[in-house]
This record gives C-alpha cells, sequence and structure tokens, in this order.
C-alpha cells in the first residue's frame, strides 16, 4: 500500500513541475504534496526540516521570479 502512494506522490510532482511550462505555482503545489506525505505517512523518512527546506527553496525561487 505504502509503495502505491508513493508512486502518486511521486507522479503527482513530476505533474506539477510540468505546470512550470504554463507559469503556474508548480514549487507551493509540490510542496504542498510533500507536507500532505509527511503528515499521511509519518513513518517515513520526510521531516519537516525537509519541508522547511523545500519552503524556503520555493520562496527564494519566487524572490528571484520577482527581480527578474
Amino acid at each position: 500500500m505504502i509503495t502505491t502512494l508513493a508512486v502518486i506522490c511521486i507522479l503527482l510532482m513530476f505533474t506539477a513541475m510540468a505546470l512550470h511550462l504554463f507559469g503556474l505555482p508548480a514549487n507551493w503545489i509540490a510542496l504542498g504534496i510533500a507536507a500532505l506525505w509527511t503528515v499521511f505517512a509519518p513513518q517515513q523518512t520526510m521531516t519537516f526540516g525537509v519541508l522547511a527546506v523545500m519552503g524556503a527553496m520555493a520562496l527564494a525561487g519566487e524572490i528571484a521570479e520577482a527581480l527578474m
């Protein structure tokens, strides 16, 4: 069951990254998917520290995009 959820999560992440082609907020969607994974699969290795780093990277990307 966990393997199926992991595959679905990975496919959703790739789909979210494809949204970059259309200028949509893919980083925030990917962060949301990762947060859901952390909440619903806490026995796995992703911690809230990883989510914090992902959030900081998404914020840095938004700031860089705003400055361009």
